[in-house]
């Protein structure tokens, strides 16, 4: 089973991320700090938060120490807690109103290319340790360019074949929002469509069985897409099938 491919994530862009997470709460202590680590490793994995773990909780402790004296900083635009993080779209990009395709074609002159699925979603093809995967995963963006977070998920060409296998019949789930699967990608990694929240939504997620054994239960390593992020994948998947055909 490959690995998630990790991407180093530059301090800066973490503790900025601390900082708008700490606009959330009103109060100080422990539990914040450790509310915050969890948050942050959500989105961008153990070893980023890890390699960071002294900035983030210097970050945190700053923060409520100069709340105390009544020195405030720059606030965060508030959101709830379960809302993405808001970011800024450069100008050229609002200008750019190209298709997913094209992007996808425009990105794709080497043996890797990446594929907007929706604001801050991406498919991309990668090298790791050797061997192409096709990531498709939620991004953060850090002046002008983009970083990936933990949320999402990689495949290998089997997987991928596999995926793209399925892919009319999830498509067909989605327009009757119907439930779909599981169907196994490898032993751990599926794709069902389900009802969340009232929406039908496309999950490709990993999964873990307790103990090693009984029922399989969803981890947080995955993605979920709706049927117009969903179609988007689509459309690219022959570009996307391309380049994982490059070695």
């Amino acid at each position: 089973m490959a690995d998630a491919v990790h991407v180093p994530v530059p301090e800066e862009v973490i503790i900025e991320r601390t900082r708008a997470l700490l606009g959330e709460y009103s109060g100080g202590g422990a539990s914040v700090a450790i509310d915050i680590m969890q948050d942050l490793r959500e989105e961008f994995g153990n070893s980023a938060v890890e390699e960071h773990q002294k900035a983030v909780r210097k970050a945190v402790d700053d923060h409520f120490t100069r709340t105390a004296k009544g020195v405030s900083e720059a606030p965060a635009a508030a959101r709830k807690r379960d809302d993405p993080p808001a970011t800024a779209e450069p100008a050229a990009k609002k200008k750019a109103k190209t298709t997913a395709s094209a992007s996808a074609q425009a990105q794709a002159g080497g043996d890797t290319c990446r594929v907007e699925i929706s604001r801050e979603i991406f498919a991309s093809t990668q090298f790791y340790n050797g061997k192409k995967l096709l990531s498709i995963r939620k991004h953060f963006q850090k002046d002008g360019q983009w970083f990936p977070t933990k949320k999402g998920i990689s495949l290998t060409a089997e997987q991928w074949e596999t995926f793209c296998g399925v892919s009319a019949e999830v498509a067909a789930c989605l327009r009757g929002g119907r439930d779909f699967g599981p169907v196994d990608l490898s032993r751990s990694k599926k794709v069902k469509v389900e009802t969340y929240k009232g929406r039908c939504l496309a999950s490709i997620r990993e999964y873990y069985q307790k103990n090693g054994e009984g029922e399989w239960l969803p981890t947080q390593k995955g993605v979920s897409l709706g049927l117009d992020q969903w179609a988007k994948l689509e459309e690219n998947m022959g570009v996307l099938t391309g380049s994982m055909a490059k070695a």
